[in-house]
């Protein structure tokens, strides 16, 4: 219920903010037109006026590019080249980490083989980074014997 309030509450406001928006770029529009509209004024001197005969004025004013207002984020998961405006570390407790996916993937792995791996020695591992129980990514990797003795184990485990 919680996240359904939520996705209303956002997509109110960015119903809002496309609002906005079309208005602001409806007067950038007529903005445009006028400056379309000078921008055809030309006209040529003729050549018997002193100092400036033969020569030819026109107006060339650049349009005006319409704008895009940022929107709500859609959840954590930032895609690539699209920027929004975040709050970031208002939570009560814990720790926000906002990194590529393929970061906190190594990071994880990391840890794991830092840890002397997984109880019992597998061959391989399964890494899935998950949020809101919903499953983000998942990636299987191999601990090979070379793996394991480049990064070690614990005594206590064992050895391969």
């Amino acid at each position: 219920a919680f996240t359904a309030a939520v996705d209303k509450i956002k997509e109110s406001v960015n119903g809002a903010i496309g609002k906005v928006e079309g208005l602001i770029n409806s007067v950038i529009k007529g903005v445009n037109w006028l400056i379309e509209q000078l921008n055809k004024i030309k006209f040529d001197v003729p050549d018997w006026v002193p100092f400036a005969g033969g020569s030819s004025f026109s107006i060339n004013i650049p349009k005006i590019t319409e704008v895009k207002l940022p929107r709500l984020a859609n959840g954590a998961v930032i895609p690539p080249n699209q920027q929004f405006a975040a709050i970031l570390g208002d939570q009560r407790s814990g720790k926000n980490i906002e990194a590529p996916v393929h970061e906190i993937e190594a990071a994880v792995m990391r840890g794991i083989q830092s840890a002397g791996g997984i109880y019992g020695n597998p061959t391989s591992v399964t890494v899935i980074l998950e949020l809101d129980k919903r499953e983000l990514g998942r990636t299987v990797y191999a601990l090979t014997r070379q793996e394991t003795q480049r990064v070690g184990v614990r005594l206590a485990e064992g050895s391969i």
